[in-house]
């Protein structure tokens, strides 16, 4: 994944995060305070910066990771993760290690936390359950916060442009399915429970956007729009949005969930 788009979305993210199945996390890691910690599509290492920020890792929650395994496909973030494991090992002396592959493809890691950051979306709900499943110990946590549920919108749509802004949404959700993106929040709430795992909290964590904020983010999510959605008329509504982008007048809301699961004895 693009840095520049991850570098920008960390605020964002930020922001949506929901503080109540963050503190349900907390609480779950309470039993086990020196958890072996797993990151799954780690990206630039929001995840384990955020961990510190927060003060989950060595702040008055009392845990600190065993060991801290970083996991990306892509060799682009390999610097930035390698720089935020050097982080972690400063501030906890907590081991750490940063692997360039698809988890699916690893051993087995036997830990006791699965963070999966805006990653299970990417997956069918057989496929993401079997991939948490195999990685976690029984009764071990997988946390999977911004995992996106559908739809999203952009504002504000003058009337005339209105049923091709609602053309553009349909597509581009519609293009998350073509494109394999079936894990969406809701499917993962309604199938992983018979799959062994647990719900134990989960909440809303929108990307709410107002004009005039976060303008890499959003010029990075037009040109995702760009990609995915061969509509007539998207050309007129990208440039419509564009030039909302450059006068400080466009904004945002989609749809996540954050999800804390527990995998079944």
């Amino acid at each position: 994944m693009d840095p520049t788009y991850l570098n920008a979305k960390k605020p964002v993210d930020d922001q949506s995060l929901n503080t109540r199945v963050w503190n349900a996390l907390i609480h779950a890691l309470g039993s086990k305070p020196s958890p072996r910690v797993i990151d799954i599509g780690a990206g630039g290492g929001a995840a384990l910066h955020r961990g510190l920020e927060w003060g989950l890792w060595g702040g008055n929650a009392g845990i600190l990771p065993e060991h801290y395994l970083c996991i990306d496909t892509d060799s682009d973030c390999e610097g930035d993760l390698a720089a935020a494991a050097r982080r972690l090992r400063r501030k906890t002396g907590s081991p750490t290690e940063v692997v360039i592959a698809d988890a699916a493809d690893l051993p087995e890691a036997k830990a006791d936390l699965l963070i999966a950051h805006a990653v299970m979306d990417l997956f069918s709900p057989p496929d993401g359950a079997r991939l948490i499943s195999r990685h976690l110990v029984p009764g071990g946590i997988a946390y999977t916060p911004i995992t996106y549920a559908m739809p999203t919108l952009w504002y504000p749509t003058p009337p005339e442009l209105a049923a091709l802004d609602a053309e553009v949404s349909a597509a581009y959700d519609a293009s998350m399915h073509r494109d394999g993106h079936t894990g969406q929040a809701a499917a993962l709430l309604a199938h992983w429970p018979r799959l062994g795992l647990q719900c134990l909290s989960a909440g809303s964590s929108d990307w709410v956007i107002l004009p005039g904020e976060h303008p890499r983010f959003l010029q990075c999510l037009l040109k995702f729009t760009a990609a995915s959605v061969h509509l007539e008329g998207i050309e007129r509504w990208l440039e419509m949005r564009r030039a909302q982008l450059n006068q400080g007048a466009l904004g945002l809301i989609a749809h996540n969930l954050d999800i804390l699961w527990r995998k079944t004895p």
